[in-house]
C-alpha cells in the first residue's frame, strides 16, 4: 500500500525514530485504555441492573468466549496476543483511521468511525455491552495514535492491555461466579 500509493510510512504511524518516546506513549495509552474500560463499565453495570435477563444472556456469552481463551499456556497466549494487537492496530489505527481522516475531513469523525467499526466487529464475541466497552477503548487507542503518530505505541498498549486482561482471567478463575453474584 505504501509503495503503490507512494504514501509515507509515517502516515500510518510507522516510525523508526524516538523509540523511547514511543514506549512512553504506549504506557500512557495503556493507562488510558484502563480508564476507558472503567468508565464504560459503569454504563455496563447499569445495563445489567436495568435489564437482568438480556444482559445475563450476554454475560453468559462473554464468559463462554473468555473460557475458550488459551490462558493455561503463557507462550501460546503471548503469541496470540501479539498477533491480535499487531493485526487490529495496523488495520484500525494504522490504515482505517488515517483513511477516515482523509475521507471525513476531521480527526474526531475519523476516531468515531474507526472505533465504531472496531467495536462492531467485537460484538459477536463480547456482546453489545462488550461492544460499548470496546468502542471506548477504540476511541482511546485512536486518540493516542493521533497524538503520538506511532503505531508501535498503540500496538504495545493493546498488547499490554490484552495481556493484563488474560492474567486477570488466569488468576481469577471464579470471575464468572463473582459477576453472576453482582448481577443478582
Amino acid at each position: 500500500f505504501i509503495l503503490r500509493h507512494r504514501a509515507r510510512p509515517g502516515t500510518f504511524g510507522l516510525r523508526g525514530d524516538k523509540v523511547g518516546g514511543q514506549l512512553l506513549w504506549s504506557l500512557a495509552a495503556f493507562v488510558g485504555v484502563y480508564i476507558a474500560l472503567i468508565a464504560t463499565s459503569f454504563a455496563v453495570l447499569a445495563a445489567y441492573g436495568l435489564f437482568p435477563t438480556a444482559t445475563g444472556q450476554e454475560l453468559n456469552r462473554r464468559m463462554e468466549f473468555v473460557e475458550a481463551m488459551p490462558v493455561e499456556n503463557l507462550l501460546t497466549t503471548v503469541v496470540l496476543l501479539i498477533a491480535v494487537a499487531v493485526h487490529e492496530e495496523t488495520l484500525f489505527r494504522g490504515l482505517l483511521l488515517p483513511y477516515f481522516r482523509r475521507v471525513l475531513g476531521s480527526w474526531p469523525l475519523a476516531l468515531v468511525g474507526a472505533a465504531g467499526i472496531f467495536a462492531a466487529l467485537h460484538v459477536p464475541q463480547q456482546g453489545l455491552l462488550g461492544g460499548v466497552q470496546v468502542f471506548g477503548i477504540g476511541i482511546v487507542l485512536g486518540l493516542f495514535f493521533v497524538l503520538s503518530r506511532s503505531l508501535l505505541a498503540v500496538v504495545i498498549a493493546h498488547l499490554l492491555f490484552d495481556f493484563a486482561q488474560f492474567q486477570l482471567i488466569r488468576f481469577f478463575p471464579h470471575l464468572r461466579d463473582l459477576l453472576e453474584s453482582v448481577q443478582g
